[in-house]
């Protein structure tokens, strides 16, 4: 496709093969660590049932709140920086609406869920997610799981970081 010829083979003739590669995978590599950031922070943490075989509600809407959350829900910063995805929840419940609109719509959806009792899930910015995040994942537990070999699962020096953050 054009778009591959102009992204990856154009800076390799340009450039040369290694740093023609290197222009054309660190933006590729950026872009994806932001992406699986904003999705797994924002469907898999201590706040949601992300994982939850069972469903929550037979409502559609009910249920997409209640696996996934949004995140400094008034910052244009975020908002840019996660490309709208920290306004997952209405994302969610409204997947067709473009990114540009979903900060109207939150306040809509807000007005909504309070006047029908809805819980929404929040967090203030990236560190809360990111933490609740780690949670989700075990890192930082205070007792280790004991996997079938007989190892401890969770004793590594990742845990005793974030257990000095109190998780």
């Amino acid at each position: 496709s054009q778009a591959g010829f102009i992204l990856y083979v154009l800076p390799v003739w340009r450039y040369g093969f290694p740093y023609g590669l290197l222009w054309a995978a660190y933006p590729a590599a950026v872009f994806s660590f932001l992406f699986m950031l904003n999705t797994q922070m924002a469907h898999l943490n201590d706040s949601t049932s992300g994982e939850s075989e069972t469903p929550v509600s037979e409502d559609w809407y009910k249920h997409q709140l209640a696996h996934s959350v949004d995140w400094a829900v008034r910052s244009r910063f975020h908002w840019f920086l996660s490309g709208g995805l920290n306004l997952q929840s209405v994302h969610h419940c409204f997947p067709t609406v473009d990114h540009s609109h979903l900060p109207a719509l939150r306040r809509v959806l807000e007005d909504v869920c309070q006047k029908h009792e809805v819980e929404m899930h929040h967090f203030s910015g990236y560190a809360e997610g990111i933490l609740s995040h780690a949670k989700h994942l075990g890192l930082g537990r205070k007792t280790p799981v004991r996997l079938a070999n007989g190892a401890e699962e969770g004793s590594g020096s990742r845990s005793k970081f974030f257990n000095t953050l109190n998780y």
